[in-house]
């Protein structure tokens, strides 16, 4: 299984859909925005997948697209909107930016994981700020969507501080924006994650080989009938077991993962349907967890051991 086909093949489609549902929005003219989407594309992908050789172009073409959106800010008046259309293209593809470290071969799982829900936040971030900006007007352009997206953040910002102040109904754009299409390809990113978490892998992170069904190349003759055993030696064989390799086994540590991915769900569940109790849910679930834990290791620490080291 390459690690790399695996990432890429399932942390790009949901923020492909975002780009599929807001660039469109654009007129054709606005060339900033594709260029500087196309642009923080291929640098996330120079990141992710491609060689310590190609980390300088990544680098270059960042610093190539930085100095272009601030030249255009500078230059305000004779670029015109130019640095919002580059703006609004950044914030389109700053999901693949952030999620490039999900794609590195050798990112441990704590840094994928981190990474994918920082970029699936920002994809949930653009579609409110979609959601936000066609409310308002039918025609989109760069500075109003730019402007939805900060606005729709701030608002989002200041609904979780009303929900620790105690407020019941706070305003929450990012909650009011539930699309499935886009949950789903979500959740094959996380699996995605799962997967290569569940690798067997060696201390310094090197790939250890998985057990596969092996397919037979040829018709055979067991040993036992080509030499002359005797019929007591034969019946040990008949009874002997099979010659062929475990085509698979629970993977250690997988019965954890799966309770923590029904956990998160469950929790993601709550957040959508009750906000204002799932912190609290969630606080109280961390705390049993940490009493479960504190009982089981004091009483792993009474039980007598039968040799001392």
């Amino acid at each position: 299984m390459n690690e790399r086909t695996v990432a890429t093949g399932l942390f790009l489609p949901p923020f492909l859909y975002v780009a599929a549902r807001i660039l469109p929005l654009f007129p054709e003219n606005d060339v900033g925005v594709y260029f500087a989407f196309g642009t923080c594309l291929a640098i996330a992908l120079i990141l992710g997948l491609g060689s310590s050789a190609g980390q300088l172009v990544a680098v270059v073409l960042d610093l190539v697209l930085v100095a272009l959106v601030l030249l255009a800010l500078v230059a305000s008046a004779t670029f015109g909107s130019f640095a919002s259309q580059l703006t609004a293209g950044v914030l389109v593809g700053l999901p693949f930016l952030v999620s490039a470290l999900a794609w590195r071969e050798r990112t441990g799982l704590a840094h994928r994981t981190v990474a994918l829900a920082a970029a699936i936040t920002l994809g949930t971030a653009l579609l409110a700020a979609r959601a936000t900006v066609l409310a308002v007007s039918a025609s989109v352009s760069p500075t109003g969507f730019v402007e939805g997206f900060f606005t729709c953040n701030l608002t989002q910002i200041q609904g979780l501080l009303a929900i620790a102040s105690g407020m019941p109904t706070p305003a929450l754009p990012l909650r009011a924006v539930f699309d499935t299409t886009f949950v789903a390809l979500c959740a094959l990113a996380v699996g995605g994650v799962l997967l290569l978490a569940l690798r067997p892998r060696t201390g310094a992170e090197e790939s250890l080989p998985v057990a596969t069904v092996l397919e037979r190349t040829g018709r055979h003759r067991p040993p036992e009938r080509e030499i002359p055993f005797s019929a007591a030696q034969q019946r040990v064989f008949a009874n002997r077991a099979a010659d062929q390799p475990p085509t698979g086994a629970w993977p250690p540590g997988l019965g954890s993962v799966l309770v923590a991915a029904l956990a998160g769900g469950a929790f993601i569940a709550l957040a959508f349907v009750a906000p204002f109790y799932a912190p609290l849910v969630l606080a109280a679930a961390v705390g049993g967890v940490l009493l479960g834990v504190a009982a089981v290791s004091s009483r792993a620490r009474s039980v007598p051991r039968l040799f001392q080291l």
